[in-house]
């Protein structure tokens, strides 16, 4: 996967989540590393799990 790529599929997320939970912060970041994993893990299952595993905890921090 190119740069280009995966920061076309971040943005992809970014967008998708918000139009999901576009009323809650903390469901909307939920959402984003859920659409992200998923995305990732067409390409790399265990890198996706890494994403998830990194940025699961900072998610939890933004109450």
């Amino acid at each position: 996967m190119s740069s280009r790529a995966l920061l076309d599929m971040i943005r992809q997320c970014a967008v998708d989540a918000r139009v999901k939970e576009s009323g809650d912060v903390e469901a909307r970041a939920h959402a984003f590393i859920a659409m992200l994993s998923g995305s990732l893990e067409q390409y790399d299952a265990i890198g996706a799990e890494v994403v998830f595993s990194l940025l699961q905890p900072a998610a939890g921090g933004a109450k």
